[in-house]
């Protein structure tokens, strides 16, 4: 989540950077993440890319091939990207790094909770390894997941733990949603997460009746759509 939050307007695309192969070796990052996200890969070729990753030596292609499985869910074993996900983050390997986290995302297993755990404990950038939880949450983790919205103060960390959190609960539908929604919603200021927020805690019948009266008057247009009359 936090590396794809960096993305910015891409600049045009190289005359040379029409193949996918050319789109691996680019160092534009801009333009390399707007084109590999949008390149249509058939399984074949993400069999391929996937057991490329595991052998590559040049960091820019591995890079690179880190970025295309944050879209699409790496099919081989989970323990190499886990194993990448964990290296101490550098200024050299910071982005290959959160690409590898941003890619367990997309993964299950007893040992990717452990790792989201253990980091959430202790990290300063929640909404980083919250996501983590996406396909491995349990029940239970709203009481988690809602202590770490009280933790956390700066408008920015709260946006990208709403983030996290909001794709948690697409992917995991429950009515224990509501604590860290309205933990949430109560603490930011961003109409368009708040309006996230809200959309969840109905979808899971769980939006109080206070929530559902202020937000007829809320300054987001779409959020004042989402009120409900009496």
């Amino acid at each position: 989540m936090q590396a794809t939050l960096d993305l910015r307007v891409a600049p045009a695309p190289p005359a040379a950077a029409s193949s996918l192969e050319s789109l691996l070796h680019t160092t534009s990052r801009a333009y390399g993440r707007f084109a590999l996200r949008r390149k249509a890969l058939q399984p074949p070729e993400i069999q391929q890319l996937a057991e490329r990753l595991l052998t590559e030596e040049n960091p820019v292609v591995r890079r690179n091939l880190l970025h295309i499985f944050t879209r699409v869910k790496f099919p081989l074993d989970y323990r190499p990207i886990l194993a990448l996900a964990r290296q101490k983050m550098t200024s050299g390997n910071r982005l290959a790094t959160e690409y590898a986290i941003e890619d367990l995302q997309h993964l299950r297993a007893p040992a990717i909770r452990a790792f989201a755990l253990q980091r959430l404990a202790s990290t300063t950038q929640p909404g980083r390894y919250a996501g983590l939880l996406v396909s491995n949450y349990e029940p239970g983790d709203a009481a988690l997941l809602t202590a770490l919205v009280g933790r956390f103060h700066n408008e920015h960390t709260v946006e990208a733990l709403a983030v996290s959190c909001v794709d948690i609960y697409r992917a995991n539908p429950t009515p224990e949603c509501a604590a860290p929604l309205l933990a949430l919603y109560h603490k930011m200021n961003c109409g368009l997460h708040r309006k996230e927020v809200v959309q969840l805690l109905l979808e899971n019948d769980v939006l109080p009746t206070e929530v559902n009266e202020e937000i007829a008057f809320d300054s987001f247009l779409p959020t004042r759509q989402l009120h409900r009359p009496a």
